[in-house]
C-alpha cells in the first residue's frame, strides 16, 4: 500500500456497493422482460458467475483494507506451560471451637 492507496480503495468499495445494487435493480428489470424467451435460460447462470466474481473481489478489498489477524502457531514440542512451583506446606493450628480461640485462629484467614 502508498499513501493515499487505502482511502482510495475504500472510496471504490463504497462506489461498487452502489453499482451493484444499481446493476441488481436492472438485471432484474431483464429477468422480467425476458419471461417466457429463451435468454431467461441463460440468466441464472451468468448471474451466478458475476456474483461469484464480484464477491470474490469484494472480499479481497475488503482483506487489504483489514487484513485477518494472524495466529500464533506454536511449533509442536514447544508447548507453553505454566512454571510448576512448589508452595512449602501452610501449618493451620486446630481450631477446638472455643470462643476464646476464634479471634486467633480467625487471623490466619486475614
Amino acid at each position: 500500500f502508498q499513501v493515499g492507496q487505502e482511502q482510495q480503495l475504500q472510496a471504490r468499495l463504497q462506489q461498487i456497493e452502489l453499482i451493484y445494487n444499481q446493476f441488481t435493480n436492472v438485471q432484474n428489470s431483464i429477468e422480467t422482460l425476458a419471461q417466457g424467451t429463451e435468454e431467461l435460460a441463460e440468466q441464472p447462470a451468468e448471474w451466478a458467475a458475476f456474483e461469484d466474481e464480484y464477491f470474490e473481489l469484494v472480499g479481497n478489498a475488503i482483506n487489504i483494507l483489514h487484513p485477518p489477524r494472524s495466529q500464533l502457531t506454536v511449533p509442536v514440542g514447544n508447548t507453553l506451560e505454566p512454571p510448576k512451583l512448589k508452595l512449602p506446606p501452610l501449618k493451620l493450628e486446630t481450631f477446638s471451637g472455643s470462643q476464646e480461640e476464634w479471634l486467633g485462629f480467625s487471623n490466619y484467614f486475614l
